[in-house]
């Protein structure tokens, strides 16, 4: 909770591209839910009325929403990943600031190899996570909800069936994901062993060679 608060700090700072950023993504996912169901309105056009004319304005309709889409999506990721590569620069700022303000004694009790890995991996991970997996959360909660409604409205039965099997596969991503998590942790301690023996050794090498 504590990291969340502290966070959330940086993100209300930029609270004005998070908001347009959540807007475009609403746009983005209403029209991914509409433009199936004006598919679903040319084949029954095809089928029952045979409308030329009608068909002919339902396909220019699918063709100027998946216009409108893509530049949505364009705007939306842009403006998704300047909001998370600034919150990631100010991150690091305050990091490397804070790596300043340390006594000698701080240096004897971490290791080189963890504060690099915590100002770039993890502050990576972040920028990932804000840039690219908030926009998709938010995106398909709200897709979820959309064709859930749109699928009860069509029939109820075929929306129970599949929520059973959608249930079965969520359990195996859970199972899944208890077992990958302690090894995911442990690549992470691996990779600060790794960072801490690399820059101990490529900095010390002067030292070493002089000696030689």
């Amino acid at each position: 909770m504590a990291f969340l608060s502290k966070l959330f700090k940086y993100i209300i700072r930029r609270w004005y591209l998070l908001a347009v950023t959540t807007v475009l993504i609403v746009i983005s996912t209403y029209i991914n839910i509409y433009i199936p169901q004006l598919g679903g309105q040319v084949i029954k056009n095809i089928i029952e009325t045979g409308d030329f004319n009608a068909l002919m304005w339902l396909v220019i309709q699918i063709i100027g929403f998946t216009g409108i889409l893509g530049v949505v999506s364009f705007i939306s990721r842009y403006v998704n990943g300047y909001f998370s590569q600034k919150i990631v620069y100010e991150i690091r700022n305050d990091a490397f600031r804070s790596i300043q303000r340390q006594s000698l004694g701080f240096f004897d009790r971490i290791n080189t190899g963890q504060l690099m890995s915590r100002a770039t991996t993890d502050t990576e991970r972040i920028g990932r996570f804000l840039g690219f997996q908030f926009r998709m959360l938010v995106q398909t909660f709200l897709l979820l909800i959309g064709v859930v409604t749109s699928m009860i409205m069509i029939d109820w039965e075929l929306t129970v069936i599949s929520f059973l099997i959608v249930s079965l596969i969520l359990v195996n991503f859970s199972i899944f994901g208890k077992k990958i998590r302690p090894v995911i942790s442990k690549s992470r301690e691996y990779f600060a062993d790794i960072t801490s023996t690399l820059w101990e050794n490529i900095s010390g090498i002067r030292v070493v060679r002089a000696f030689a």
